[in-house]
């Protein structure tokens, strides 16, 4: 289930540096403004690069690594699964899950 409390609206500006990372819980983004490139990894297939545009949803699943980029501001909201117990917070590196 969606924590209706991690739901936010972000601004991520023009070439922010976003480290590959990955959580102990489900990440979504939906963009509403700007074209981003996402990159998801997993051990089995490593970095796929994937271009979006304002419309597309992600789901960075529990154990995805992933990270966004733009040369323009992105808008989008963000929201997460509720955590399973044991859970551990925040960015993690990918391949530790």
């Amino acid at each position: 289930p969606v924590d209706p409390s991690t739901m936010h609206e972000y601004v991520l500006t023009a070439n922010t540096y976003v480290a590959l990372h990955c959580h102990d819980i489900d990440e979504y983004w939906w963009f509403t403004s700007g074209e981003p490139v996402v990159t998801l990894w997993t051990q089995a297939s490593g970095a796929k690069e994937h271009r979006l545009q304002p419309g597309d949803m992600v789901a960075c699943v529990r154990g995805v690594g992933h990270t966004l980029r733009a040369d323009h501001d992105l808008v989008y909201f963000q929201f997460c699964s509720v955590p399973r117990p044991g859970a551990r917070e925040g960015h993690l590196p990918p391949g530790q899950e």
